[in-house]
């Protein structure tokens, strides 16, 4: 849990003093987040897709956090998720869906 991470040489923090720095927890699906945003509004179940059980807010927003010992489990995305990456490896991730299975690195994407 003290690895250090060294992106291009120029930052040098350990993976606990990022938990520490952010106030992240646990997540339920694996590594650690802190929740930085939660819309106040929320649409009522009666007007949603079937896919929806209850209420759901407009928008949430999370930091997250991989380390070498956790991993994210296989979780059925019900809506778009959009991510942003920081001070990151290579982590391979995977999309399944009806007609397809594919794996890909998000950070090889950018230049």
């Amino acid at each position: 849990m003290d690895e250090v991470a060294d992106i291009d040489g120029f930052i040098m923090i350990t993976v606990k003093e990022i938990i520490t720095m952010f106030g992240l927890t646990p997540h339920p699906e694996g590594g650690y987040y802190r929740e930085t945003y939660r819309s106040v509004e929320t649409i009522r179940d009666n007007v949603l897709p079937n896919r929806y059980k209850g209420d759901r807010t407009y928008g949430t927003a999370i930091y997250y956090l991989l380390t070498p010992d956790t991993f994210s489990a296989l979780h059925h995305l019900k809506t778009d998720e959009v991510y942003h990456f920081y001070l990151m490896r290579c982590t391979t991730s995977i999309l399944v869906t009806l007609s397809r299975c594919c794996s890909f690195c998000p950070a090889a994407q950018v230049e």
